[in-house]
């Protein structure tokens, strides 16, 4: 993905995160990462016509709706990091092609104006749930340490 975003003006969770250990920390990030996904990835499938399946992909087995349904997020493996990546499943081979077009067909891009649309709402959907998470946190070390 050529596009990121970057969660700034959260000090106060930045030093929440060096308090708590590793393991919690992913607790309170995975789900607020995993949230902003889904709202980008539904941003994404809204921009996709259902009908958008050329007849030469037909003969793959792709029906219409085909490149709306293989927009999803997955989680990646990383090391003291939550990173997921939201895009096509591979069989949608052509995606690419719409969405930077060809020298023969003009691009139709869905992820990138997507990503555009959604980033402020995908932020404030993570930080909400990051926030909370760490509340929790933070009150559950509380309540075992006194």
């Amino acid at each position: 993905m050529e596009n990121e975003t970057t969660i700034s003006g959260l000090d106060e969770l930045l030093t929440a995160f060096q308090k708590l250990p590793v393991a919690m920390e992913k607790e309170a990030v995975s789900p607020g990462v995993e949230k902003a996904a889904e709202v980008m990835v539904a941003a994404a499938k809204q921009r996709t016509k259902r009908s958008q399946v050329h007849k030469h992909h037909q003969k793959y087995g792709h029906r219409p709706g085909f490149l709306h349904d293989s927009i999803e997020s997955k989680k990646l493996k990383s090391e003291g990091a939550v990173s997921i990546l939201v895009g096509c499943r591979k069989e949608a081979f052509y995606a690419p092609y719409l969405e930077k077009g060809t020298r023969r067909m003009k691009a139709t891009p869905f992820l990138r104006p997507a990503f555009q649309e959604s980033k402020e709402e995908a932020e404030a959907a993570a930080v909400s749930i990051i926030r909370e998470n760490l509340e929790k946190a933070i009150e559950s070390a509380r309540k075992t340490n006194p």
